[in-house]
């Protein structure tokens, strides 16, 4: 009989025991719950955030693109301004160096007086009238 009071009473410990460990279980998986449905307006708050982040991505996007095509139209028509520009200003070297070059060849100045003779003066005239057309024609 003792045997068996000590059997019942080791049970009774081990159901205790058990009782025990239960109720924390309990606890713990409440605490779990709950946290579940915490974690579950998290996700839900965060995959909204991350739709409008992606709405302001793609609005971002459209304005980066308007706004690269309203600074194109304007860079295109610099770009040509600017490539005129140097065709026009090669010309004008290239002119100025045949004008320089014709003013040297045509100029006659007497070893003394250092004054034009009148051949000279008609000479000018020849040589430099085709450049003064020409740059009349460049107006």
């Amino acid at each position: 009989m003792v045997w068996t009071l000590l059997a019942d009473g080791l049970v009774a410990a081990l159901l205790i025991a058990a009782i025990v460990v239960g109720i924390r279980l309990d606890r713990r998986l409440d605490v779990l719950r709950s946290g579940r449905a915490e974690m579950a307006a998290l996700i839900k708050a965060l995959n909204a955030a991350c739709e409008r982040a992606d709405l302001s991505v793609a609005q971002l996007r459209a304005a980066v693109k308007e706004g690269e095509d309203t600074l194109n139209q304007p860079l295109g028509s610099a770009r040509a301004l600017r490539d005129e520009l140097s065709i026009m200003i090669e010309s004008g070297d290239r002119l100025a160096s045949r004008l320089e070059q014709a003013a040297s060849n045509t100029r006659v100045l007497t070893p003394r007086t250092g004054v034009r003779t009148e051949a000279a003066r008609e000479t000018v005239t020849t040589g430099e009238a085709p450049l003064l057309k020409a740059l009349k024609g460049l107006r």
